[in-house]
């Protein structure tokens, strides 16, 4: 959608006013909303450019090209689904060589040794294709002023400058009715114990940037459009124009401080990847507390997190065709996460450069790859159509209470547009899809799906179905 409007208008300018940023995000949302079809394409070029050029997958042989952005691939499976800006998203299940069944079963061996080798090389494809931080580092300028009222500015890195607070707060900055206590406040000051949230720690290294980029009180007076923190609308237009400004990309950003690296990637990170600390209604669909598990501790390194439970009652015992046993326990990996990234998605950092988009990258036991396949396969009917029946059963009661109200004697339109709507209502919200989803299944052989194998029929006198 973004390359239709480039096309159509042109590059919308950094340093431009408030009020045009409102313009260009109000532009946006309407053409995506008059041009679902634009949409839909949009989504499929991503998806081709994905697919081909950053997986290296031939869909012609359905074969790997050799090693990608995330390893080389051995099969993937997508589900698409719509969401309610009436734009598209894909859920991907993806198996690589590198992480390979020998390796995943040697994560559990009883060999310490072959254990030990196998988590240090399953940890080190992690760090190649999963990033939980905004990628440069975040330094910071912190104005202290410790018990003695003794003021002290310190620059130097978060991890350097703060602590996290106890983990009961994180616990509670998870839950859906004590997030809004604790604010993102997670880290504070061990000297002058101010806390300090994740957004002020952006804000902080971005206004450090600037200082140094623009110098001087004057010139920042006469910059505007660098007036930190920045308005939702530039901060959504700095990061989509990502890709045309940097990397190479087709209209490079000259400005000192709208074309400097840091800046930029640190503002798609913080735009897209962020997880709010208000957090959002999808959160708590299954319980109380984030479904996602934010904010997480930071962490140095890459690790596996086993959860063995309180009496080790989590152990579950894998038999081989060898006669050998493993016991093995539910896990998660928990990518390295600096300090200040503690809200932050794990993602694909060459992903993020190059569509701009957000991205969620997850990576545990079995359990997850089925829920995985759970997710991606169900229905969606219920959410689709929520809002369209919600509006029907609205509209049915008020004509029932004008019904309720008419005198004897006068015409009933009210009695037959009402059977008309209860009718429409029950026929119309059995399949419910939007206009860019029903752009997208035709173009995609009528399915929402797409599978690296399928079923063909096999002629024959026991003909059947094989797998490709």
């Amino acid at each position: 959608m973004y390359l239709f409007i480039v096309f159509q208008h042109g590059l919308p300018s950094l340093k431009c006013s408030e009020e045009d940023c409102l313009a260009d995000f109000v532009l946006r949302r309407d053409t995506r909303m008059k041009y679902p079809g634009s949409c839909s394409l949009e989504f499929q070029s991503a998806m081709q450019i994905l697919t081909r050029c950053m997986l290296r997958w031939d869909t012609k042989t359905q074969s790997s090209r050799g090693k990608g952005i995330l390893g080389t691939v051995v099969a993937f499976f997508g589900a698409d689904e719509e969401q309610g800006r009436k734009t598209l998203h894909r859920h991907w299940q993806i198996w690589v060589k590198e992480l390979n069944k020998t390796l995943r079963d040697c994560l559990f061996d009883r060999d310490a040794t072959k254990r030990q080798d196998a988590r240090k090389t399953f940890c080190r494809h992690i760090d190649n294709v999963i990033s939980a931080s905004y990628g440069p580092d975040l330094s910071i300028t912190h104005r202290c002023i410790d018990g003695n009222k003794n003021e002290q500015f310190k620059v130097d890195i978060p991890g350097n400058l703060f602590k996290e607070v106890n983990p009961t707060v994180f616990r509670r900055a998870r839950h859906k009715d004590l997030y809004d206590e604790v604010k993102g406040g997670i880290m504070y000051c061990p000297e002058c114990e101010q806390t300090i949230s994740t957004i002020d720690i952006v804000n902080k290294a971005l206004q450090r940037w600037k200082d140094c980029l623009i110098p001087g009180d004057r010139a920042q007076h006469n910059r505007p459009d660098t007036t930190i923190p920045l308005s939702k609308e530039r901060l959504d237009m700095a990061a989509y124009t990502f890709a045309y400004h940097m990397n190479g990309g087709c209209a490079l950003e000259n400005d000192p401080f709208w074309g400097d690296k840091n800046v930029r990637e640190t503002l798609v990170r913080y735009r897209f990847e962020e997880h709010s600390f208000s957090h959002s209604a999808s959160c708590f669909k299954k319980d109380c507390e984030c479904r996602f598990l934010f904010p997480f501790m930071s962490t140095d390194y890459t690790y596996i997190h086993e959860d063995k439970g309180d009496k080790d009652q989590n152990n579950t015992s894998w038999y081989f065709l060898d006669g050998s046993i493993n016991t093995v326990y539910p896990f998660m990996v928990l990518p390295k996460r600096p300090m200040g990234c503690q809200f932050i998605n794990a993602h694909n950092k060459a992903i993020s450069d190059v569509f701009n988009f957000n991205t969620n990258i997850q990576i545990g036991d079995a359990s997850q790859v089925f829920y995985s396949t759970l997710y991606t396969s169900k229905s969606t009917q219920d959410e689709d159509s929520e809002k369209q029946i919600r509006i029907g059963r609205a509209v049915i009661k008020q004509i029932k209470r004008v019904l309720n109200d008419k005198h004897d004697g006068e015409p009933s339109f009210g009695e037959g547009l009402s059977r008309v709507l209860s009718g429409l209502n029950a026929a119309t919200t059995r399949n419910v899809i939007s206009a860019t989803m029903a752009h997208l299944i035709p173009c995609n052989d009528g399915s929402r799906f797409i599978l690296t194998y399928f079923f063909r029929f096999a002629g024959g006198a026991n003909g059947g179905n094989i797998r490709r």
